[in-house]
């Protein structure tokens, strides 16, 4: 079925290759400001000087903006340009770039409305990015008093707009970003799983008119060819705005390639670079910052204690990892000094399907010494002799902070070990004597081959007959659908398709979308209404869904227009 599918995809790819309007030409972004400048207090009184200039995010210099007669001229400056001093310290060449647009002092505080299409002096055009843009005004020849604000913004493929707002001595400050022409960018992958992606991306310049939108994929770049794609989503006709879609039955630790292409009347456009991803996923089971049970060491906690079934008392508190102390890296921090030597922690959690794992790695940053158990069995031991108890101090130090590395080790070894449902990862931390000035215990596991929990849509039936009714009249059948999975699953579409869907007609008790919660059932209700004395069949009701491995669900409808016997 795959490839059958794979199949019709190249079909559709190549009349759609030309059918395709010829691609968008780029043409320039549009910045406009507006804003009122008022007095900054100076002994010029109404006379002054001001200007309008972009840097980096970490204030590197990129230009003064408003560089031609068309834009105006975002810099009023003539001989007292100096004055401006911010502006005058931070261009590393202000005397030329006075030289290349000296104007006028202005006499009265107006306001202004600046268009600036993003190049600079020399023409070149200031790429995307997030940047700073500053104002600058004073009427006092030192540059002091003076009025002084500044703004983040990005060039990108969004437009944007910000204020009105007031700030630094200038009022009613309004910046609007407009992207020229189509623009489409793809976006990150997201809520990736071993079987499973949603990608998308943001659309602009579409000026209130649909455009039809298609996400191509497969695992191989096609690049700006529809034909060499192995399929295509279809998102149908959109404006502006962001866009996401699932992709679903998917191989597990596949290498998988998008690009978003958006078709107009006049014009089209593919998003400039194709985006990829993997779909294997290695699932964290615990890092730094996630909260461990532990134990003071004053005494040794139990027989067991490193075990799914052991039973921790009031005696065992909570905290983050790292948990230690004196070295800086501790989130939960101990006082052993001259107390004890040793401290006790446990981890549970849950792996519905050992089975499914394939690999297990732990990161381990540690001083003094350690021993780690998995579900009661010693996988890793570090500076600590056998037969240890409470008391026992570590010959060694190996942490990070004692100037040795943070170690990787591979446990793919004891995967065996771990058990359907709950688990424990227990750790018992050493130090070198009670008297240390520190301990430090960050440990991190990651699994691979794991799952993440999934929804499950399952349909009462796969089939509905509703038998001889007579045409005019009308039969109802209810359809149950229910989660059965771990996670929510949303129903997003409920459709009649096949050679006689006339007849045929679903309702929901809520609208659509509907989420439903893993253990919930949605009850449907179909409608058979034949008009005329002949068989119906060859027609289905197509559910449309979250669901990972099975995102359209078919039902086939069936019925008979007839009397009833």
């Amino acid at each position: 079925m795959r490839q059958l599918v794979r199949t019709l995809s190249l079909l559709l790819f190549v009349s759609a290759g030309f059918l395709c309007p010829a691609a968008a030409l780029a043409a320039d972004d549009n910045l406009n400001m507006v804003f009122t400048t008022t007095n900054a207090g100076g002994v010029y009184g109404t006379r002054h000087v001001h200007v309008v200039w972009l840097t980096t995010e970490s204030g590197q210099w990129v230009c003064t903006v408003g560089n031609d007669a068309a834009n105006k001229r975002a810099l009023w400056a003539n001989a007292r340009a100096y004055s401006l001093s911010t502006w005058y310290k931070s261009n590393p060449k202000p005397k030329d770039d006075v030289d290349a647009r000296t104007g006028a002092t202005p006499t009265a505080y107006s306001t202004y409305s600046i268009n600036w299409n993003w190049r600079k002096l020399d023409k070149t055009v200031v790429p995307d990015g997030t940047y700073k843009l500053h104002f600058e005004c004073t009427n006092d020849d030192d540059g002091n008093p003076r009025n002084y604000a500044v703004f983040t913004i990005t060039k990108g493929r969004s437009n944007w707009s910000l204020g009105p707002t007031t700030q630094g001595g200038y009022r009613d400050v309004k910046l609007t970003y407009t992207v020229a022409g189509l623009s489409l960018e793809n976006a990150s992958v997201s809520e990736l799983t071993e079987v499973s992606a949603v990608v998308g991306g943001s659309l602009a310049g579409t000026n209130g008119k649909p455009h039809r939108l298609y996400v191509y994929w497969g695992d191989n770049d096609g690049a700006a060819n529809p034909g060499d794609w192995d399929y295509r989503a279809d998102l149908g006709q959109v404006l502006d705005g962001s866009f996401t879609t699932e992709l679903t039955g998917l191989t597990k630790g596949q290498t998988y390639f998008y690009r978003c292409h958006v078709v107009g009347e006049s014009e089209s456009l593919w998003a400039r670079d194709t985006r990829q991803f993997k779909t294997e996923v290695s699932p964290i089971i615990f890092a730094e910052g996630d909260i461990w049970t532990y134990f003071e060491g004053y005494s040794y906690p139990g027989d067991g204690w490193n075990d799914v079934g052991f039973a921790a008392g009031a005696d065992w508190k909570t905290g983050p990892a790292g948990i230690g102390f004196g070295d800086g890296d501790d989130a939960t921090v101990l006082d052993m000094v001259n107390r004890y030597t040793t401290v006790y922690m446990r981890y549970r959690f849950d792996i519905p399907a050992p089975a499914d794992i394939t690999g297990m790695k732990f990161k381990v940053d540690y001083d003094d010494g350690f021993v780690a158990y998995l579900n009661g069995r010693e996988v890793m031991r570090r500076g600590v002799p056998e037969g240890q108890d409470e008391r026992t101090t570590a010959q060694n130090h190996a942490a990070s902070v004692e100037g040795g590395q943070i170690e990787t080790l591979d446990l793919g070894a004891y995967i065996g070990d771990l058990r359907a449902g709950g688990n424990v990862f227990a750790i018992e931390v050493h130090n070198a004597e009670t008297r240390s000035s520190d301990l430090t215990m960050i440990p991190e596991l990651t699994v691979f081959g794991l799952r993440s929990p999934q929804p499950d849509l399952v349909p009462a039936v796969r089939e509905l007959h509703f038998g001889n009714v007579e045409p005019g009249a009308a039969a109802e059948l209810t359809l149950g659908l229910a989660n059965r999975g771990q996670e929510p699953v949303r129903i997003k579409s409920l459709r009649i398709v096949g050679l006689m869907p006339e007849a045929f007609t679903v309702e929901s008790s809520r609208p659509l979308p509907l989420d439903l919660e893993p253990g919930v059932e949605e009850t449907l209700l179909v409608r058979f209404s034949p008009t005329a004395a002949q068989t119906y069949a060859y027609t289905r009701l197509m559910i449309g869904s979250t669901d990972w491995d099975e995102p359209l669900i078919s039902i086939s409808l069936s019925g008979g227009g007839g009397q009833t016997p």
